[in-house]
C-alpha cells in the first residue's frame, strides 16, 4: 500500500501568494494570501474566498490526492493544465516578482531556464 500523506523533509514554497512551510509532515501558512479569491480554486475546490485556511486545505489535499512533496508522489498523464505556464512565468519575471525560473516538465523530458537581465 501506498502512503500519500506522509511528506518528507521540509519545503517552503508559495500557494496564492502565501508562504507555506511544510515540516515534519506539519503545513504552517506563514504569510497572508496575497489573493482573495481564484477562478481555478472555485473549480477544482469550491473556494469562493481565498484565506489562510483555503491555503493550508489546498496544500493538505495536494499531499492526500498526490502525494506532493512525499516520496511515494503520483503523476498522472491525463490531466491537463488549462493555462500556459511559460506565460505565467513570463508575466511574473516582466512584473519583476521573478528573477530566476527552472522548470522541469516531467515525462516530456524538456526544461526550461530563464533568467531575468
Amino acid at each position: 500500500m501506498i502512503v500519500l500523506n506522509n511528506p518528507v523533509g521540509e519545503h517552503e514554497f508559495y500557494c496564492c501568494g502565501s508562504k507555506v512551510l511544510i515540516k515534519n509532515g506539519d503545513v504552517k501558512v506563514l504569510t497572508e494570501p496575497r489573493i482573495v479569491y481564484c477562478p481555478l480554486l472555485e473549480a477544482f475546490y469550491g473556494v469562493k474566498r481565498v484565506g489562510r485556511e483555503t491555503v493550508r486545505n489546498c496544500v493538505k489535499m495536494k499531499i492526500e490526492g498526490f502525494g506532493f512533496c512525499c516520496r511515494s508522489r503520483v503523476f498522472d498523464s491525463s490531466m491537463v493544465v488549462p493555462y500556459g505556464s511559460s506565460e505565467i512565468i513570463s508575466t511574473c519575471m516582466r512584473k519583476g516578482l521573478l528573477d530566476c525560473i527552472v522548470t522541469v516538465c516531467e515525462w516530456l523530458g524538456q526544461s526550461y531556464l530563464a533568467i531575468r537581465n
